[in-house]
């Protein structure tokens, strides 16, 4: 069974966010189960509270993280995915050593 992976990256900040973790999605898709928080269910009220509490939620069911951001772009949400995952001890991955 493969590990999951959970693409970590801005979004609010990036308008190219979505072509950004569809790429990411594909070239990990070989080798991990990737876990992509846009492509998540989003059932709720819409708030960055509620995509937060739900991706974190995501995050804690994986093994790895890795943050796809090629950019320096300040992101709130990216940080506490990747702070989050090192308090669980989730490791993290670099993209470009896969």
């Amino acid at each position: 069974m493969r590990k999951k992976i959970y693409l970590s990256g801005s979004i609010t900040k990036d308008p190219q966010y979505i072509e950004k973790f569809n790429t990411a999605e594909k070239e990990l898709s070989n080798k991990y189960h990737v876990v992509n928080p846009i492509k998540l269910e989003h059932n709720h009220d819409k708030t960055w509270k509620s995509y937060m509490m739900e991706c974190l939620k995501s995050l804690k069911g994986c093994e790895y993280i890795v943050n796809i951001d090629t950019k320096p772009i300040r992101s709130i949400g990216r940080d506490l995915e990747l702070k989050k995952a090192r308090d669980w001890g989730i490791k993290e991955i670099r993209r470009n050593k896969q």
